[in-house]
């Protein structure tokens, strides 16, 4: 039986680390996340949050609550799920012994980077044909060529989440809305339609695969817009295209395991209507659709995806479970900014964790038991 440290998770986010209170003792956040134990900042929206000033505040609020926890109880630890190095400098005052070792800096600078971890993956698993510029450039004779040929292009920074900084073009007069061009470096690829698809994975001592989803995305404004996750559309998959999957996931996991990571890692492919898998991009960190697999995980071993998360930082083995029961996560859930928003059809269920109705970019979960990738316009294509 493995000892469980009291743990408590740190981080500007309210809705990292969500529905995990079976593991965690508590949180220290900038905004509430009416989860169990959590601390936080302020509930009222602070203005320019990630200036300097703001993170001085909140290093110190940070401070003040650690030294009274450890006044409580000396043993508890503490863990930062991304190790940003603006978190981490926030943190950088609480002794070794007290934090759980976290993933370096420089590994997760490189898995975050869509150019570096693309080329280090071209030729291992497909991809599609990535032309990379630097911001000051822009290649007009080539970018009206694609247009010609392909009709739409896809713009990306080398970071980004959730359709941040991924842009959608059809005209070179779109060119003029993306901010950046300004200073950084970007890619233009084809616009395919595609069915887009995500996978969970922890990487420990040993490699756990989870159900793979639909992501719900949506253009809006020219970005893909990341709504939310089907977890049952997949399961009318055939099994060769599932397969194909799930062993481009195993070896990329086992690349990045080599590179030293581990943790929780997803990964991101998109199918065509042919059944061509194309890899995209990784995200070292919980996912959106995180909170969803944590509670199906809960619910049948009574433990939760954080708690694998820090088995695997600390090097200790998963506990056994039977994964076929995993397997069988279904169902579907949207992000919501507003009360209004919806897709037409009613749901099941509420997630309000991390829910912090002061901020425009916060969201709550409307929870279905059914499929939802072809009740509204979200990304994807008949597969064949």
């Amino acid at each position: 039986m493995i000892k469980r440290d009291r743990v408590y998770y740190i981080g500007f986010s309210p809705i990292n680390g969500i529905c995990n209170e079976l593991f965690f003792e508590g949180s220290i956040t900038m905004y509430p996340n009416n989860e169990k134990g959590n601390i936080f900042f302020s509930n009222q929206l602070i203005e320019d949050e990630r200036s300097d000033d703001a993170v001085q505040k909140f290093r110190q609020f940070v401070l003040e609550k650690v030294e009274e926890l450890l006044s409580f109880d000396s043993t508890i630890k503490f863990l930062i799920f991304n190790d940003k190095e603006r978190t981490k400098q926030i943190c950088n005052f609480i002794n070794k012994e007290n934090i759980i070792p976290g993933n370096s800096f420089k590994v997760l600078e490189y898995l975050n980077n869509k150019e570096k971890i693309r080329t280090k993956f071209q030729g291992i698993i497909p991809m599609l044909d990535y032309n990379w510029k630097n911001g000051y450039e822009l290649d007009i004779p080539f970018i009206n060529n694609v247009l010609k040929q392909k009709g739409k292009i896809v713009v990306q920074g080398m970071v980004g989440a959730g359709g941040n900084n991924t842009y959608f073009i059809k005209k070179i007069e779109d060119f003029n809305k993306i901010e950046i061009l300004n200073n950084t470096r970007y890619c233009l690829s084809e616009y395919k339609p595609n069915t887009p698809i995500n996978i969970t994975i922890v990487v420990g001592k040993n490699i756990i695969l989870f159900p793979m989803s639909v992501q719900l995305i949506k253009k809006e404004n020219g970005r893909f817009i990341y709504k939310g996750a089907d977890f049952t559309y997949p399961k009318h998959f055939d099994s060769h295209l599932k397969k194909c999957i799930r062993e481009y996931s195993v070896t990329i996991a086992n690349k990045v395991k080599d590179m030293g990571y581990r943790g929780i890692l997803g990964i991101d492919f998109i199918i065509d209507s042919q059944q061509n898998v194309y890899f995209m991009e990784l995200n070292p960190r919980f996912q959106a659709s995180s909170f969803y697999l944590s509670r199906r995980l809960e619910s049948f071993t009574g433990f939760n995806l954080a708690f694998l998360h820090y088995l695997s930082l600390i090097n200790e083995r998963f506990p056994k479970f039977n994964m076929k029961l995993i397997d069988e996560v279904q169902g579907s859930f949207l992000n919501c900014n507003s009360e209004t928003e919806s897709i037409g059809i009613p749901h099941d269920s509420e997630i309000r964790n991390g829910y912090f109705p002061q901020s425009k970019a916060s969201i709550y979960r409307k929870v279905y038991n059914i499929s939802i990738v072809k009740e509204d316009n979200f990304e994807k294509t008949e597969i064949n």
